[in-house]
């Protein structure tokens, strides 16, 4: 699971972005840390458990929770494996804005729209990883504008999205260097074909394939800011068997082939350490 620490962190800022963690997966078992001086924002894909000053509450998958400061952290699922995201924040404005978007603290909440989490973390993760001194004013923007989707009020009507849906998707963050198919993803869901792209399509605004190849694409570019891997292990480690194809499906996505946009990112970022770029076990 990559994450990638701020160097360029101030607490004294208005709001900044400290550390970001990219969709890591747990074996069964509760995390007990004790708190920190920031807050804390999880989005856990799947069921889990929390606790915090507001109980000891279950969690369903697709829900974000926020610890404030100083609070312990214990969370996770003892009965199976169980993914999340997560990020540390802090700022002087960093309570006034949780409190504007209607964030109860220490209380789980159903992710709004999982598409735009998705795509936060991978911007936050982009601008901390890539860059010297990451632009804070983009970090704080991406942070609020996160907060304010995923916490609106609900519009009458508004479609809940089912949870096999969102186990589908899991299936697919998790295991998408698997040679993963429409038909094995359906019979994972237990659903037909025509049912489960439907249903994805209406959640997620794209279908499971289209879905699962920006998922290795999101994956091979994050890949890609580690020296250590040639650009065939890349395509290996995140499920693309043809090279070629990789490589046409990679220059459609970022305007680049893998290795031109590897020197492009790299120049920015000379060393993985420096910005605190790594895998946490």
């Amino acid at each position: 699971m990559p994450f990638a620490l701020n160097r360029s962190f101030d607490p004294a800022a208005d709001l900044s972005v400290r550390i970001v963690g990219m969709h890591e997966t747990m074996p069964p078992g509760m995390i007990e840390r004790p708190g920190t001086g920031d807050l804390m924002a999880i989005v856990f894909v799947d069921a889990a458990h929390v606790r915090t000053p507001a109980g000891d509450l279950p969690v369903s998958g697709n829900s974000i929770v926020v610890w404030d400061k100083g609070w312990p952290h214990c969370y996770g699922n003892i009965s199976r494996r169980w993914t999340h995201q997560w990020l540390h924040f802090a700022g002087k404005k960093a309570n006034a804005l949780l409190k504007d978007k209607g964030v109860a603290l220490g209380t789980p909440a159903a992710i709004k729209d999982i598409v735009q989490a998705d795509a936060t973390f991978m911007l936050l993760y982009r601008e901390i990883s890539t860059r010297t001194r990451p632009d804070a004013r983009m970090l704080a923007s991406l942070l609020e504008n996160f907060f304010s989707v995923q916490y609106r009020p609900d519009e009458q009507g508004s479609a809940h999205i089912p949870e096999w849906v969102i186990r589908a998707r899991w299936n697919i963050e998790t295991h998408s260097a698997k040679p993963l198919t429409l038909a094995s993803l359906a019979l994972d869901a237990g659903y037909s074909v025509p049912h489960l792209s439907s249903a994805f399509r209406k959640a997620f605004g794209v279908s499971p394939i289209s879905y699962l190849l920006e998922s290795r694409l999101r994956k091979a570019e994050m890949l890609l800011a580690n020296r250590d891997l040639r650009t065939h292990e890349v395509a290996a480690a995140t499920g693309f068997t043809n090279i070629h194809y990789f490589y046409r499906a990679f220059k459609n996505r970022f305007g680049a082939g893998p290795r031109e946009y590897r020197q492009r990112i790299l120049t920015d970022a000379p060393s993985a350490k420096k910005h605190g770029v790594g895998i946490r076990s």
